[in-house]
């Protein structure tokens, strides 16, 4: 038995701001296939007619998929999900261009988009979700965000990541130019025991993922149990909580169940969600551990790091103070050295002058040398000549005494002789006043002479 469900809910801030609510949802069950679709139309301004664009979104995957299943067996290959997927872009284009031209823009929404043209889809744009089941096969397609959620006897799982490829706020749509190169899908084997398809105002108030995971077995739980009961609570509880308490953004989820199947095998799906539902608990505890552990290495490298460019400024300083002293000190030896060198080249300049000079008087003194030893020279010719002069004469006047000793012996040897006194002693007495005449004489030569060599 197949139970299936969809609902699109304003969201609360759309409510509080009186903006619509710009998700579409549908399912759709025709015996051989079943379908769950949402879409969420952009947000911002310039996507003015989004809600719009999400309803033709919803309403050309029904088209196409029923045209598939019209022309072709149940069995869904990968040439056919790409095809399926272009012609989707291909029918929703159309079904916003014959709005356009039924509805042409407005002025207000011409001032919003001065640029747009009759072939401009950007206002209508819109995410889309989509799941496929067949009793063998089943398709999931998704453009943009939000999450596609599958069971099998293995438990849910997401088989698509969210599209949050674009950033923060923003994601890929049908609208782009390039919209089949974001259009991803998987092509699963066998028959699904459900899937679910959600907008991301559903799955932005169900994060992290494995709380999400837990919400998807719950619903599957409920549905087995009392399809009717877990409808109206989602009508009329869990789907205004998500949004009033979660995302504030509108919510829609669209989902289908084979009931009875997985009614044998809910135990087992219930087990694995507790079992994955407790590690990601531990994972989330882990992570916030982490968080905080990260948080205390940031503070650490932040002090580190203003350590690290305190020592910095300090190296600096250093650096700066060294090298003003260096500098100063290289001034001060280059001034030191530059008056050292200038006493230098003074003393070398005196030196030079100095070996002149020495030069000069070694000239004049070997000049007054030659002058002094010529006149010694001349003196002594002049003594050596004197003296020998008076030598000559000194020789001749001691020969004459020697000559009068010798003869005043004789004369007293003969006196001795004849032992006689001499009669007359005149003789002696002439000889005698005439030695001391020639004496005088003598001394008086001496005197001048030496006269003329002083």
């Amino acid at each position: 038995m197949t139970e299936g469900f969809s609902k699109s809910i304003q969201g609360a801030s759309h409510v509080k701001n009186n903006k619509p609510c710009q998700d579409a949802s549908g399912y759709f069950n025709e015996g051989h296939y079943s379908l769950v679709v949402v879409a969420d139309g952009h947000g911002d301004e310039k996507y003015f007619r989004s809600d719009k664009g999400a309803l033709y979104a919803v309403k050309v995957v029904k088209q196409v998929v029923d045209i598939f299943f019209n022309t072709q067996n149940t069995s869904i290959t990968e040439n056919d999900a790409q095809n399926i997927k272009h012609n989707i872009i291909l029918q929703w284009r159309k079904a916003v261009l014959s709005d356009i031209k039924a509805n042409p823009w407005t002025e207000k929404e011409s001032t919003v988009s001065p640029n747009l043209s009759l072939e401009d889809t950007t206002a209508y744009g819109t995410t889309l979700i989509a799941v496929v089941l067949t009793k063998h096969r089943w398709l999931a397609l998704q453009i943009g965000d939000g999450r596609c959620t599958v069971i099998d006897g293995a438990g849910a799982f997401f088989p698509i990541a969210d599209d949050r490829s674009q950033g923060i706020g923003s994601t890929h749509s049908l609208c782009e130019n390039n919209a089949l190169q974001h259009f991803h899908h998987v092509l699963g084997n066998g028959q699904l025991l459900g899937a679910i398809a959600a907008t991301d105002g559903v799955t932005d108030s169900l994060s992290p993922d494995y709380y999400l995971y837990r919400f998807m077995v719950n619903m599957l739980k409920s549905f087995i149990e009392n399809p009717s009961a877990a409808k109206e609570e989602l009508t009329n509880n869990v789907l205004p909580e998500l949004s009033q308490k979660g995302s504030k953004d509108d919510v829609s989820i669209a989902c289908v169940f084979n009931t009875e199947d997985a009614r044998h095998k809910l135990s087992r799906i219930i087990d694995i969600s507790k079992k994955i539902y407790e590690g990601n608990s531990r994972y989330e505890t882990l992570e916030k551990e982490n968080k905080t552990n990260k948080s205390k290495i940031y503070t650490l490298e932040n002090d580190i790091s203003d350590r690290n460019k305190t020592l910095e400024r300090n190296n600096k300083t250093l650096e700066e103070k060294l090298q003003e002293a260096e500098k100063k000190e290289r001034l001060a030896l280059t001034s030191v050295s530059k008056k050292y060198k200038a006493e230098i080249e003074e003393l070398q300049k005196i030196i030079e002058q100095l070996k002149k000079d020495e030069k000069k008087y070694k000239k004049v003194f070997d000049e007054l040398n030659e002058q002094h030893e010529k006149k010694l020279q001349e003196v002594e010719d002049k003594e050596r000549a004197a003296l020998t002069s008076a030598s000559k004469k000194y020789k001749a006047d001691i020969e004459k005494l020697q000559e009068t000793i010798k003869q005043q012996r004789e004369y007293i040897e003969r006196l001795e002789r004849t032992q006689k006194p001499p009669e007359n002693n005149s003789m002696e007495v002439e000889i005698t006043i005439r030695q001391r005449k020639k004496d005088e004489q003598a001394e008086d030569g001496d005197t001048d002479e030496k006269k003329n060599l002083d």
